[in-house]
């Protein structure tokens, strides 16, 4: 596996605290996956063509 460098994406405010990264590969996602696992519930992770964001959901949401 070779890694890459990859740049933070400004998000807007939100209550919730994310960020986006480009240049992300799919196995680089499900190995983020595999290594959260279910010890973080309030940690969500999505991923489109390359884009993955990582967001925490506020407390308010909880």
């Amino acid at each position: 596996m070779t890694s890459q460098v990859v740049s933070p994406v400004i998000a807007e405010s939100l209550p919730e605290q994310r960020v986006v990264l480009e240049g992300v590969s799919w196995q680089q996602y499900e190995l983020l996956l595999a290594t959260f696992g279910d010890d973080f519930p309030a940690l969500r992770l999505s991923y489109l063509e390359g884009m993955l964001e990582i967001m925490s959901t506020s407390p308010l949401h909880e």
